[in-house]
């Protein structure tokens, strides 16, 4: 009883982490096409739209784009 309890646990802390993995490679996904509109001169307004992530952090990647632009 015991050990099924912790296979249990174990089971489910390991899809919780497939769960978070998959979750962190979206965002990263996003953010990389985020970028690539940004590089396009697109609106933040209409980026925001399109993938969900918020303005300010938009701002934050056209700034970053900016520095490494030179």
């Amino acid at each position: 009883m015991l050990v099924t309890t912790l296979q249990k646990d174990r089971e489910q802390f390991f899809q919780n982490g497939l769960r978070e993995g998959e979750q962190k490679g979206r965002i990263e996904e996003k953010i990389e096409t985020a970028k690539a509109m940004l590089a396009k001169g697109m609106e933040i307004t209409l980026i925001s739209e399109i993938t969900n992530l918020p303005e300010a952090q938009l701002l934050q990647l056209k700034e970053e784009l900016a520095l490494t632009e030179g």
